[in-house]
């Protein structure tokens, strides 16, 4: 190759990288993730918001990959009391827990149309994470943790 088609090509590669480079890139998922020396926040041990810089390293690395990344302080503490909440269903949550397909295990789904949380059964499949044994348990735990709370932190309705 002559220098000249050398230089030529190299032009050619370096205006076709540099409109790469000035379009827009759309992610294909929602999931934030910060810029190196952009703030984030993590929960720590008891719950609390810690503030750091990405730095992109392997601590950064794990707490995003953990899920314990967040944009905003409030984004943060609103994740600490989801776990909370769900800690606390636990609590209430059916410790047998064994599918037989003829068992039936009670939990939580939420009605739009009534703005309800409604206790539903279900023996044969399996598609929720907090199981109850009974609809009486089940009614415990909303009358202790509160309806407001599940519904917001544990059902996602704000």
């Amino acid at each position: 190759m002559r220098r000249a088609e050398y230089e030529a090509m190299k032009k050619s590669l370096q205006a076709k990288l540099a409109a790469l480079e000035s379009e827009p890139i759309e992610e294909d998922y929602n999931r934030w993730t910060p810029e190196t020396g952009e703030t984030y926040y993590q929960l720590g041990d008891e719950g609390d918001v810690f503030e750091n810089r990405w730095n992109d390293n392997l601590t950064d690395q794990y707490l995003y990959n953990l899920g314990n990344c967040f944009r905003t302080k409030e984004a943060a503490a609103f994740a600490a009391e989801t776990l909370k909440v769900i800690a606390e269903l636990r609590n209430f949550a059916d410790p047998a827990n064994v599918w037989d397909g003829k068992t039936r295990h009670y939990y939580l789904a939420y009605n739009y149309d009534r703005d309800a949380i409604l206790i539903l059964g279900e023996q044969g499949v399996r598609t929720h994470d907090i199981y109850f044994s009974s609809i009486k348990v089940a009614n415990k735990a909303i009358t202790e943790i509160g309806e407001g709370r599940i519904k917001k932190y544990y059902l996602g309705i704000l």
